[in-house]
């Protein structure tokens, strides 16, 4: 078993190799078997794991090929270290021999485990779209024991294509300061249309391909043209993306540090604030035809509140 640094896959050359007997510490505290010198031992290297920014990676599979890999994390509520399985996902990243006491997920205290963080949100379904495909607008059947006028609180969808592009995206991680770029919203942008390059708003039409980063493409209408000139398959709605770095947000306007403002159809969605609504934020404005503008429009949008300019880190929600 060797600790690596979380920013890679588990297979750089400088990893550090972990003595064996604190490893069979760590799998006795894993599974819960262990004693308390294993459990003081097992911690401390995870704490101090976490706190240098790495993982632990399992050598069950060989030394061949990437690791299975553990993160290390703590559940503030219970006071409780603990690590977490990183296998599968957009990754496809490996699982653990069945043999290996890793297998599994740990065992936690029943009071512990009922106090775990709820699983992150997952990517949104079907394609990179506002709108679904003719034929996918099914009403949603009421739960029976619902009651007759409960109301939820959503997540609305734009929101997980915003949290999903971000993600893809990698500008939600901060990259060790070793080697990293100067940071600029230049290169935030940069990294945000090469995710782009990878998600499709329908069959063989790729988000790259009406995915904008500049108001002035909204503003010359470019963005409209380039909507009404392209092959769609049928069945789809045509629709554009636009990812603006914007000062202000008001309830159906986006302001800018200069030039004219962006005006949506519909109220600009944002997350509940807990701190005062100061801004920045990377907003996410959806282009599609609308009745009223007889033509192409932005209809919808979505305000993520971020660190600044830079940095599209999402905060504040």
């Amino acid at each position: 078993m060797w600790r690596v640094d979380k920013f890679h896959d588990g297979e750089e050359a400088d990893r550090t190799e972990i003595p064996q007997a604190i490893r069979d510490a760590l799998v006795r505290w894993y599974a819960r078997e262990g004693s308390q010198a294993d459990e003081r031992q097992a911690v401390a290297l995870v704490i101090d794991t976490k706190a240098c920014l790495q993982w632990l990676a399992c050598d069950c599979l060989g030394e061949n090929g990437p690791p299975p890999l553990l993160s290390p994390a703590y559940l503030t509520e219970a006071e409780t270290f603990y690590l977490r399985r990183l296998v599968g996902g957009e990754r496809n990243r490996p699982e653990h021999a069945s043999s290996c006491p890793f297998f599994r997920e740990q065992q936690l205290d029943p009071k512990v485990a009922r106090l775990l963080p709820a699983k992150p949100l997952t990517a949104p379904a079907g394609w990179f779209s506002l709108y679904k495909p003719v034929g996918e607008h099914l009403a949603q059947v009421p739960e029976e024991d619902a009651e007759p006028r409960a109301r939820h609180r959503s997540t609305p969808r734009l929101a997980r294509l915003l949290w999903h592009l971000v993600d893809s995206a990698g500008t939600n991680v901060l990259a060790p300061l070793k080697g990293r770029s100067p940071p600029a919203i230049a290169l935030e942008f940069e990294k945000l249309r090469n995710a782009a390059a990878d998600l499709e708003i329908a069959p063989g039409v790729p988000l790259a391909r009406h995915f904008h980063t500049h108001p002035r493409d909204y503003h010359s209408k470019a963005v409209f043209a380039r909507l009404r000139e392209a092959d769609w398959p049928h069945g789809h709605e045509r629709q554009a993306f636009l990812a603006l770095f914007a000062s202000h947000v008001e309830r159906h306007e986006i302001r800018f540090a200069s030039g004219e403002p962006l005006v949506t159809a519909q109220d600009i969605g944002r997350p509940p604030l807990k701190t005062v609504d100061r801004g920045p934020y990377l907003v996410l404005v959806a282009i599609a035809h609308h009745a009223r503008a007889g033509g192409f429009a932005a209809v919808r949008a979505y305000a993520q509140p971020i660190y600044d300019g830079r940095h599209f880190i999402p905060v504040d929600s």
